[in-house]
């Protein structure tokens, strides 16, 4: 994890925001940025990334044991490592 990265986690009063392939593929991303900076929401950054496996993975541990279903994860995970995400 790069020194920048590791700044910002330290802030409080912050969240992650994923925006889905398909939302990207659509072109409709700049829309939904623009919806959530008119929410309130100040956005610090943002990067393309092609998740692996792995980082999928690690993104929806959090979710183990609450909605996480064989089926669904595995459905998740692919949606995610199939093409490029914005976060």
């Amino acid at each position: 994890m790069n020194t920048r990265a590791k700044a910002q986690m330290k802030k409080t009063d912050c969240t992650l925001c994923v925006i889905k392939p398909h939302v990207i593929k659509a072109q409709q991303a700049g829309e939904l940025l623009t919806h959530i900076s008119s929410s309130g929401y100040c956005i610090e950054g943002l990067f393309s990334v092609h998740m692996t496996l792995q980082m999928a993975h690690e993104l929806f541990e959090v979710y183990r044991g609450m909605v996480w279903l064989d089926g669904w994860s595995r459905a998740v995970v692919r949606h995610f490592t199939r093409l490029i995400v914005f976060a």
